[in-house]
């Protein structure tokens, strides 16, 4: 039992995949800080989101329930690609679902939010920023290739007029003056990071991580040549993994302040994204709708001095039960709450070996579909062949079923739907349980 609370300092990466962290055993070294972090705390190699879009998937990230019950299933006003004004929080507004913060409140603790999203993800927080600064117009190549590529770089090309996502810096430096004004009191600080979402665009400096000390040699200075697709995707994944290391490196800046305020070893500390992001894989370029591993397989890590430091879980966790494990944590107890998660401190603890046997995850953004993924086994459903049409690449990504075997296809390149018709039956009975 914690007979005096943690600072908290919960930090969201969005679109950071786990298997571009050194701590997911990524060989380039551009996440020395929270590879760090990891090695001091418990890292979570089986974690997923259950969503992969933002609105959804942070709504269930602090309230610790599913899209389909708290109702947030889109992102920024947007179904299935089609612009139908705000989003519908009817379903949220009267489940009765309770945020993190809006518990912690009722616990003294300071809340602050360093996010610019604004709308119900500022319930519950004492300060929340809102937008602090605006990016460096970013220029991509965007001339004569295939097709999809060509119509996503164009949409992502957008952002040289007006690009509205604070950069990692302002959030840092943000941070850190509230932290010198707030150590002293108990605190629920949250930083949602945004540079490693697309356009990609760190500074120049942290290419170093990655290309030997050279500048992205696309970076901002052919947009319009006539360049390959293949020169394109090698561009934007060194952007991407850039937009890590520029992350990370802030990420220590917070670190050395938490510890010169003395504070650090009295903080619980969490690090995860949203959902991940698919850099050409399946066909989806620099984006993240698509139920495969690149999208969903999210990195989680828990820093807190009360537990043994190099954990690795194995174990299968997703986002919502990221607030039944803080609570656990606390010995805070909501007896009028009920969450779709389920607190992972057990599993930690070494008291069960599981609390799930399998992860759900949904989409119903750009396509809807909904699967069910077991240690040897993903499937992925639509409820129909028009909900499996993807508006953004304007096809069906593989079949309304798939079926992949991950022990012999990790990348999940080799539908063998119809040659497993069993298992499909077996998994495809359960989603339907659990999610319809």
């Amino acid at each position: 039992m914690i007979k005096n609370y943690p600072n908290i300092v919960f930090i969201i990466i969005d679109a950071l995949r786990a298997r571009n962290l050194g701590c997911y055993d990524y060989p380039k070294k551009i996440s020395a800080n929270i590879d760090e972090i990891a090695k001091e705390g418990i890292l979570f190699k089986n974690a997923y989101s259950c969503s992969n879009c933002t609105d959804a998937s942070r709504t269930t990230i602090l309230s610790g329930m599913y899209p389909t019950s708290h109702g947030i299933l889109g992102h920024g006003g947007n179904w299935r690609g089609k612009k139908i004004g705000e989003v519908d929080t009817s379903k949220l507004d009267t489940s009765g679902v309770k945020f993190l913060p809006e518990i912690l409140k009722t616990k003294s603790y300071t809340t602050i939010a360093i996010d610019w999203l604004g709308r119900w993800h500022k319930r519950g927080f004492d300060h929340y920023s809102g937008m602090l600064s605006k990016r460096k117009p970013v220029f991509f190549p965007v001339k004569k290739i295939d097709r999809r590529l060509n119509d996503l770089s164009r949409k992502y090309a957008s952002y040289k007029k007006s690009s509205i996502i604070d950069d990692a810096t302002s959030i840092t430096n943000y941070g850190i003056n509230l932290l010198k004004k707030t150590y002293n009191k108990k605190f629920f600080l949250l930083l949602h990071y945004w540079d490693v979402h697309a356009p990609y665009a760190p500074p120049n400096t942290f290419y170093k991580h990655i290309d030997k000390g050279k500048l992205s040699k696309f970076f901002s200075s052919l947009y319009n040549s006539l360049i390959s697709k293949k020169d394109i995707i090698t561009e934007m994944k060194l952007r991407y993994d850039a937009s890590i290391a520029y992350v990370d490196y802030e990420i220590g800046r917070l670190i050395k302040v938490l510890k010169e305020y003395e504070i650090y070893d009295k903080t619980l500390i969490i690090i995860t994204s949203d959902h991940g992001e698919s850099l050409d894989e399946h066909g989806i370029y620099f984006d993240h709708h698509g139920l495969y591993d690149v999208s969903i397989h999210v990195p989680l890590i828990i820093k807190y001095s009360h537990y043994d430091m190099n954990r690795k879980i194995i174990e299968f966790v997703q986002h919502h039960d990221i607030v039944p494990t803080i609570l656990d944590i606390l010995n805070i107890s909501i007896k009028t709450k009920k969450f779709d998660g389920k607190t992972f401190l057990p599993i930690v603890n070494g008291k069960i070996n599981e609390i799930h046997n399998a992860v759900y995850c949904e989409e119903s953004l750009y396509q809807k579909k909904r699967c069910i993924r077991t240690h040897k086994y993903k499937y992925i459903m639509a409820p129909s062949i028009e909900d499996a049409f993807c508006s953004v690449c304007k096809r069906i990504h593989v079949g309304v079923e798939e079926l992949y075997n991950l022990k012999n296809d990790p990348n999940e390149t080799k539908n063998v739907v119809d040659k497993n018709r069993d298992i499909r039956n077996k998994l495809r009975k359960n989603l339907i349980k659990n999610f319809f």
